[in-house]
């Protein structure tokens, strides 16, 4: 994204597929909010495109939205497993449970991995916004504009902290998987002392 102050005009290049879901989304909301008729609305929505990053805002909240998703099925996942690992824990000489139980819960592992990775560019890219928001908002911009102004800051604030929040909670899975980890590698080591 670029902006040219003189002209107030943003420049988006979005790299994509075509038929990307999170995309039309963002189409879809762009052409409900452009194509308002009354009056009143038509300023208020005018506002809201004086701000450059509105797309920028748009996209990364139905990312989050897309995410929360993900995460979801991944918690299943890792649950799914944690009722393996008790099973397990009750016949702890089945071999077939305890190989399926260590490839699943790797494959939890790469995949909470891959995600708290994703989480942390999504928080960097959250501040980075917020931080180029705040210089374009110290510009000197109308005084009609400065609600809409101050709803986008509000908007990436919500964003910054809706994904340090999500990486919490992966951080908090991927504990939980090391744990039965370890459970599942200690066990039969354990029962074969016996």
């Amino acid at each position: 994204m670029s902006y040219d102050v003189e002209t107030s005009c943003a420049t988006y290049v979005i790299v994509c597929g075509e038929d990307n879901p999170l995309i039309q989304m963002v189409k879809n909301r762009l052409k409900a909010i452009f194509s308002e008729v009354s009056s009143d609305a038509n300023v208020n929505t005018m506002r809201h495109a004086r701000d450059p990053f509105l797309l920028h805002s748009m996209i990364s909240h139905e990312a989050l939205v897309e995410a929360k998703d993900i995460v979801k099925k991944l918690r299943m996942r890792l649950y799914d497993q944690l009722d393996t690992v008790d099973k397990y824990a009750e016949n702890p000489s089945d071999r077939k449970i305890l190989e399926n139980l260590t490839i699943q819960l790797h494959a939890v592992s790469q995949d909470t991995d891959s995600l708290i990775s994703s989480a942390e560019m999504a928080e960097m890219i959250a501040e980075r916004m917020l931080s180029a928001h705040a210089r374009f908002v110290s510009l000197k911009n109308p005084v009609e504009i400065r609600d809409v102004l101050e709803k986008h800051v509000d908007s990436l604030n919500y964003l910054k902290s809706s994904v340090q929040s999500q990486k919490r909670w992966l951080l908090g899975y991927k504990s939980r998987k090391d744990i039965a980890m370890n459970l599942v590698s200690r066990t039969p080591l354990e029962s074969r002392l016996y």
